[in-house]
């Protein structure tokens, strides 16, 4: 067999808006408005086809290699279990164009499991550009996003939403819109040069130190109450004046909002924070923070921070004494990405 090396890279996403009302039961009820925008943080996939009748897995995160019989249905025992499911299904549903071959996956992301990026969701549609290059299908990228969301949620029954596929996919500074019949339409918010350096210039991504499981979080906080269903309303709201805030170039009233969904988000679930981020935010707030909220499902990972911009280093030096450390990014414009290489890895 040739050497041929397929690579794929899909970028990681900051949820700036709306999160939790792209939670199934919520959608199907009242349809969900989501806001968020992908960084210059990737997760990295390779695959190398080979003959040896072995299907490996490397994942530099985890430090583990896994191998596994490539004629057989791989199991779910790992933390790489994700990573299984989605070769399994893509195996069975494109059994007459993915080869009937072994080969070697490798796996990295620019930042750890659990730091509230989307990084589970990301490495699914990785993958999933790794078999779409191989295989050559012709699946578009809402297409690939709603393949990564069952593969999550139905094959392996993991909590969640729906915005971290569609982000990974798309890539960009989005608007997402998820109907309550199941469509969903992602609309890129056109956003002048100078709004869009000014945002990102005054918000601050800090790693709290603590990463989490987001799974148990999120089951935490899936509306099981008409007072659950209110605060994901408030929720999805602000999301949609944070878009209206960005566009008019409202940049100080759009931090404010972060702070206020961060606060109807912990209304839902005593596990979204702790003491000690609550401190870490009152600390960020009295050094001229004007918004501070967890991304993704909270209890850990990035503090998202909008602040004056004078007082930046303030709240950098203030919060790094206590074990956070600031994550330097800018915002990417490109969602997932595959290509080839002959000859080599």
């Amino acid at each position: 067999m040739s050497q041929k090396t397929i690579r794929s890279i899909a970028p990681l996403r900051l949820g700036l808006g709306g999160g939790s009302s792209d939670l199934s039961q919520f959608v199907a009820r009242f349809g969900g408005e989501v806001l968020n925008a992908t960084i210059d943080k990737y997760v990295h996939a390779s695959l190398v086809p080979h003959d040896n009748g072995k299907i490996t897995i490397h994942s530099e995160d985890y430090g583990t290699t896994l191998e596994y019989n490539a004629h057989e249905e791989l199991p779910y025992n790992s933390e790489l279990d994700l990573v299984c499911a989605v070769i399994n299904r893509m195996r069975r549903d494109y059994v007459d164009r993915i080869p009937n071959c072994g080969f070697d996956i490798y796996l990295r992301s620019d930042a750890p499991p659990g730091a509230g990026l989307g990084t589970s969701s990301t490495v699914c549609v990785a993958i999933l550009g790794l078999f779409k290059e191989w295989g050559k299908l012709d699946l578009d990228k809402y297409e690939i996003a709603k393949l990564a969301w069952s593969i999550e949620r139905e094959d392996m029954k993991m909590a969640g939403g729906k915005q971290d596929q569609y982000a990974a996919v798309f890539g960009g500074f989005n608007m997402m819109y998820f109907k309550k019949n199941g469509d969903v339409l992602v609309v890129p918010l056109k956003i002048p040069r100078a709004t869009l350096l000014e945002l990102q210039n005054n918000l601050l991504v800090i790693y709290s130190g603590n990463t989490h499981k987001s799974g148990d979080i999120i089951k935490s906080q899936t509306p099981k109450s008409e007072e659950k269903f209110r605060w994901i309303m408030h929720i999805r709201d602000i999301a949609h004046a944070m878009v209206e805030d960005i566009l008019a170039k409202d940049l100080e009233n759009f931090g404010e909002l972060m702070s206020m969904e961060w606060g109807y988000k912990k209304m839902l679930s005593d596990k979204v924070s702790t003491p000690e981020l609550d401190n870490l935010a009152d600390i960020a707030k009295e050094n001229g923070a004007v918004g501070v909220k967890i991304t993704g499902a909270g209890g850990g990972g990035m503090f998202l921070i909008y602040h004056d911009k004078f007082r930046r280093q303030d709240i950098i030096d203030e919060m790094s004494v206590l074990g956070c450390e600031r994550i330097d990014y800018s915002f990417s414009f490109k969602g997932l990405q595959t290509w080839s290489v002959n000859n080599g890895r």
